[in-house]
Formats: structure tokens, sequence, C-alpha cells
């Protein structure tokens, strides 16, 4: 089967997935970016692609607007599918005009194309743009032949726009579970060594890792780790970048926290495993549509803490029992929570890796597994039906 994927720009999580996918048997895969990376995200794309793969020419329409900010138009896209002729095309949100495009060229060659899609917030009001967006989404399920939602919330989002369950498949963004928890566990006999290259003496580590933006909340965290005494011997970790980065330099130091907050900027992957070898917990008071980060702490063993609207964050406390939930901006919450997982773990990080994770998380979120789950849903080629 030749399956071509349109999607934004490579991940290293999502990447090692299609790396799998390829391996498989009677299996082409080709996956278009939009763009070798976003000023938001630095990676240096140095982990393998072992598939076909092209970065497209085009412009982001909305680069100028913030680092974040991202409209991809790809018209170069239509070329590239012309010369690869896919049997499936796998396409990456309906966000940007690059995503239609490749719709468009689906239809009009009879390709069968699905989306993938991590979108979880429904509409507040029913206002004409709610109705007209839920046309043009229902609009694309009428012509794709299914849908891969990251997870429930996803699934629901398009079930609320149209697309009937059995059209759709779970395809959620994680990383290589099992390969962090084995590098953790390597990690872990050289604990001291990477204290010391770290320059981290015997505190407890609380960790954030992504972007420093409004919605991450990280606001919360610091007003959080302000309210808890300093005798607790806290070391809270920032880790990532952003526009928000000196702002919230400026309220550690105002709150008087910047003794127990090491702003990290961002780290490469392999950096951040690091971290996670020394960390306690990991916090995530954001608003947003998935969240792979919580994943990699969670194959690191360490405890969650995570906003209710983080995407993945239900899915994984149903999978790992080391998940509290709270409630997005309420510090007081947050403190005590973040109290109470730092008490639960006496020994200051030293914790069991791979035995901490639940076997439902390997078994439903290992690469294989859902290589091979994406696969048989493809050859099963389920037309839409809505409502």
């Amino acid at each position: 089967m030749k399956i071509a994927v349109v999607t934004p720009i490579p991940t290293p999580y999502r990447d090692a997935f299609w790396n799998v996918v390829t391996a498989l048997p009677d299996v082409e895969l080709h996956v278009l970016y939009c763009a070798s990376g976003k000023a938001d995200r630095p990676w240096k794309n140095s982990w393998q692609m072992n598939y076909h793969h092209a970065f497209l020419k085009g412009w982001n329409l909305l680069g100028w607007k913030s680092r974040e900010a991202s409209l991809y138009c790809n018209p170069e896209v239509i070329i590239r599918l012309n010369h690869i002729q896919p049997e499936k095309v796998l396409i990456g949100g309906y966000n940007h005009l690059t995503m239609l495009l490749a719709m468009a060229w689906s239809v009009m060659n009879g390709r069968d194309f699905y989306l993938m899609c991590e979108t979880s917030r429904l509409p507040k009001t029913k206002g004409i743009r709610s109705r007209l967006k839920r046309l043009f989404i229902e609009a694309i399920g009428r012509k794709s032949a299914g849908g891969f939602p990251s997870g429930r919330s996803a699934s629901r989002y398009l079930q609320f726009h149209g697309w009937k369950k059995d059209s759709l498949s779970y395809l959620p963004n994680v990383p290589d579970i099992d390969g962090i928890a084995k590098k953790l566990k390597l990690l872990g006999a050289e604990r001291e060594q990477i204290r010391s290259k770290w320059k981290i003496k015997d505190q407890k580590i609380i960790i954030y890792v992504g972007r420093l933006i409004k919605k991450k909340n990280v606001d919360h965290l610091i007003k959080a780790i302000a309210k808890i005494a300093p005798e607790s011997r806290l070391l809270f970790a920032v880790i990532g970048d952003g526009d928000q980065a000196q702002d919230l330099k400026s309220l550690s130091q105002k709150l008087g926290t910047e003794k127990v907050t090491r702003f990290l900027g961002f780290l490469e992957p392999e950096a951040i495993l690091e971290w996670f070898a020394l960390a306690s917990v990991f916090v995530l008071p954001s608003n947003e549509t998935w969240g792979v980060a919580p994943i990699e702490a969670a194959s690191a063993g360490l405890h969650l803490i995570l906003s209710e609207n983080v995407g993945s964050a239900f899915e994984i406390s149903d999978r790992y029992s080391k998940t509290h939930i709270v409630q997005e901006g309420n510090i007081q919450q947050w403190e005590a929570t973040i109290l109470n997982a730092i008490d639960s773990n006496h020994d200051l990080g030293e914790r069991q890796h791979a035995s901490s994770l639940s076997q439902n998380l390997l078994q439903d979120w290992s690469y294989s597994a859902l290589a091979s789950r994406m696969l048989t849903f493809l050859k099963s080629k389920r037309k839409i039906s809505l409502v």
C-alpha cells in the first residue's frame, strides 16, 4: 500500500512512529512536510527518517504575527502527490491551505483521504461562526474515507461536527514509550553525574516542558510555587522558550521564586531525558488539544499533574495511575496537589521507571500496536456516514 502523509513539520515523536509504519510489510510511505521547522520549536531534526520524505516549497502566511503562528500554503503538494500517486492520503488537520489542497487532490483523483485531528474544544456558542465551521467540517467528512482523532476528546469533536463514531479510529500522538523507559533506566545509573552536570543539589525537582506562551499558563505554576515554603527544598525546572519567557522571569522575581526556579530555555530531547531522570513531578497547566510531554513524563515514571484542559489528560489517567488532574487556573489546588505529589516521593526522585507504567499504556500506545491498527483501518476503506 502506497501511503502519503501531509503534515506541518517534523517532530521527534511522530517521525519515530512513521519509521515503524514504513517497516510494515507491503507499505511504501511518503511524508510531505509543509516546513522543516518553526521558530518556537527549533529542533535540530537529528533523528532518523527511514521513509521517503520531502519539505514542500511554500510560505507560512502568518509567520509575521508571532513565533508560534502558522498558516501554511504549499502549492507544491499537488505536484508531489501527482508524482507519488498514493492509494491513501493522511492529512494533518484542516487549518492550513496546504491540507485543503491535499484534500482537493484526493477527491479529484479518486483517492481515499483521512483526517488526522487533535482538536478537541467544542464551541461555547451557537453563533454563525460555529454553524459555518460545522458545515465546513461536515463537508470534509462527506468526502473523506475516515478520520484519525488523537483520542476521545478529538473523537467527540468530530462527532459533534457530524462524523459517525464508526468512521473514526484513534491515532494518539505519542512518544516511543518503551524506548524512553529503557533510556531512563540507563540514565538512572548516571544520576549523580547528571546532577553534577546541571549543578543540582538534593532538591526535589518539579519539571515543566513546553513552550512559554499564554495558553500554557506557566504563570499559574509560578504563583503556586510561590505559596510553597522555601524549606521544602524544591527546584522548579522550566524547559522551553517562547514569547512569554521574559514576563515569566519577571513574575518569578516579583513573587520571590527566582532562587528555586531555573529557566533552562529550549532543550533537545536527549537533554530533556536527563532532567526526567532526576525529576519527581511533571506539571502541565495548559489548555491544549493533546499534549505529548506528559506521556514522555509518564514513560519516565514521574507523577503527573495536569490541567483538566490538556487534551490527553484523561486518556493518560485511564492508563497511568500516578496522574493527578486539577482545575485550570485554581492556584490553591495546584499548590496542594504539587505538595501531595512531592510528599509521595520521599526518596527525592528515586523511583521505578518501567514498573510504574501500567501494562495498558504499553499495550495501547506502543508504536507497533498503533501502526498495526492504523493499517487495518486504512485497508477497511470505511466510507463516512453523517447524521
